[in-house]
């Protein structure tokens, strides 16, 4: 008698279907027992860890020896950087305690308490700071704000180490830069870096109009890739110029107030300005020529020796593509990037007019393609 073959067939059914669900369900389990080990506050919040103190050292290095080349006049400023956990904030880079601040023992730093520190700059004792979470907390906030975000369930299986993991130690340096430029824009030009603070008040008028902008944002932020990208100069000014062209025309259909295009040149001198200088500044520590960095990095196993920062060129560039369709102020970090790296090219003395009243990004690359 001929076996029946059907038994056997239903059994090879039932495990194709049943593989991919218990594959989710193990995996789920194995995030979940991950999540579990993953620390909730920092290992030590009275002092900075030995990696934080590295980190600080290695940015200052960086600041310093190479600031100058990024732009002029940044490295040589000494801006001090405000380091901050779940509980206290410390102060390095400055040889007095301001009022209120002691020396944190054995550190290099000043610790204190300071109310709401944010990852941007603040004035203390008459000093501005460049100011950002240790890279620690900075992980253990992401994880937090992320799991607020998640129903319970699906919270306590989400793997947060693949996200986490993609902060890596050269990013949370060059977060480190970019927030110092900040304090940098304050001391140098302080009374543009009041205008561009003005920008504020005027995002939920600004964002109520992006929707029916953003097909327009899409071919704007196009236009600045190939002309990053471009083959030749002669090519590179004509995606210049549609760039400017369909900016002009984006704001005439859909910004009904000249306020609103000020919102976007704001923001772009001051955090795309800031995001230039963050990642020109990796870029010069990956290419300059026996550039050492900070010896306790070799510990770091997320620090690759800026081995990865021209793929992290390339990454924002194609993120700067993706931003054109989300909302948020990101975009213009990286619009302001990209306008930045053209006058590069196209008008290499931009720098030594960008901190004077009334002049914009895009003025100067619309004059230098006349």
């Amino acid at each position: 008698m001929t076996p029946n073959p059907k038994p056997r067939l239903k059994r090879i059914l039932l495990w194709i279907l049943l593989t991919p669900l218990l594959l989710c369900l193990a995996g789920g389990l194995v995030s979940y027992l991950i999540n579990r080990g993953l620390p909730t506050q920092s290992a030590q919040v009275e002092v900075l860890s030995p990696a934080a103190v590295a980190h600080v050292r290695e940015a200052q290095q960086l600041k310093s020896g190479l600031g100058d080349e990024v732009w002029p006049g940044f490295g040589n400023a000494g801006i001090p950087l405000m380091i901050y956990n779940e509980r206290y904030a410390f102060l390095c880079g400055i040889e007095q305690a301001p009022a209120g601040w002691e020396r944190a023992e054995g550190q290099p730093c000043f610790r204190g308490t300071y109310s709401n520190p944010q990852a941007f700059t603040h004035e203390i004792g008459g000093r501005w700071f460049g100011s950002m979470t240790t890279q620690e907390y900075m992980g253990i906030r992401m994880r937090d704000e992320i799991s607020e975000q998640l129903p319970g369930p699906l919270a306590a299986v989400f793997p947060y180490g693949l996200i986490t993991h993609t902060l890596g130690t050269e990013r949370y340096l060059g977060a480190l830069v970019h927030e110092s430029f900040h304090a940098f824009q304050a001391e140098m030009a302080r009374a543009r870096f009041d205008d561009a603070e003005r920008a504020y008040p005027d995002g939920d008028a600004y964002w109520a109009n992006d929707s029916s902008a953003r097909e327009q944002w899409k071919r704007e932020t196009q236009a600045l890739y190939d002309a990053l990208n471009a083959q030749d100069e002669a090519e590179m000014r004509r995606y210049a110029a549609e760039f400017l062209i369909i900016r002009a025309e984006r704001r005439s259909q859909t910004l009904k107030d000249e306020s609103l295009a000020l919102y976007e040149k704001r923001y772009e001198w001051l955090e795309g300005m800031a995001k230039y200088v963050e990642l020109n500044t990796l870029l010069a520590a990956a290419h300059t020529p026996n550039y050492a960095p900070d010896a306790a990095l070799a510990k770091d196993k997320n620090f690759h020796d800026y081995s990865q920062i021209d793929a992290l060129w390339k990454s924002e560039l194609n993120q700067m593509r993706r931003q054109a369709g989300l909302e948020g102020d990101t975009r213009f970090y990286y619009t302001g990037m990209a306008q930045g790296e053209l006058l590069d090219r196209l008008m290499p003395d931009w720098k030594s007019r960008l901190f004077a009243e009334g002049v914009w990004l895009e003025d100067l690359l619309a004059e230098v393609l006349r």
